[in-house]
């Protein structure tokens, strides 16, 4: 794992020195998003779904790449199996964007997901897709992940935001 975050922090680092002069304040947006998530293996045995809020930034280091700055809310609830009730998860994620065209990217984040009801913190990371539907709308399908102790838990979600 300290090799891919190494491996990213240096790919982020070079993009970075090399669109250096690019980069301006009018190369910045922020998004506003729903999210929908589907629990898989494991995490799925537990909990039914996930839906929640979200905000990123996004820096723009090149004309087609940019650097993301996400946080949310992601709220699962238990399967009846389980009982009644929910977890909520925090996720807090910097990563970056790269687009194929002016249409579709792909997304890469790191970071850590808090635990709203105890159990600490998990190390996340989330690769996806996306389709800018509009110049305000964008939908992004990903795959989460959070590791911790050992086991990882994943879902597969869809966000769908509003671009300021």
């Amino acid at each position: 794992m300290k090799k891919l975050f190494l491996a990213i922090v240096g790919i982020i680092f070079i993009l970075h020195t090399a669109a250096q002069d690019k980069v301006s304040s009018s190369n910045t947006s922020f998004s506003l998003g729903a999210e929908l998530s589907l629990p898989v293996g494991t995490f799925g045995d537990i909990y039914s779904f996930g839906f929640g809020a979200s905000g990123q930034g996004n820096f723009a280091i090149a004309d087609d790449a940019a650097i993301t700055l996400y946080a949310g809310y992601i709220n699962y609830s238990l399967k009846s199996t389980y009982g009644s009730g929910s977890a909520g998860y925090l996720p807090v994620l910097g990563g970056v964007e790269f687009g194929f065209s002016p249409q579709i990217y792909a997304s890469a984040q790191l970071g850590l997901t808090f635990y709203t009801k105890g159990g600490g913190s998990a190390f996340t990371y989330a690769p996806g897709i996306g389709f800018k539907i509009s110049n305000n709308i964008s939908a992004l399908l990903k795959y989460t992940a959070q590791s911790k102790g050992g086991a990882t838990s994943g879902a597969v979600g869809a966000r769908l935001a509003y671009i300021f």
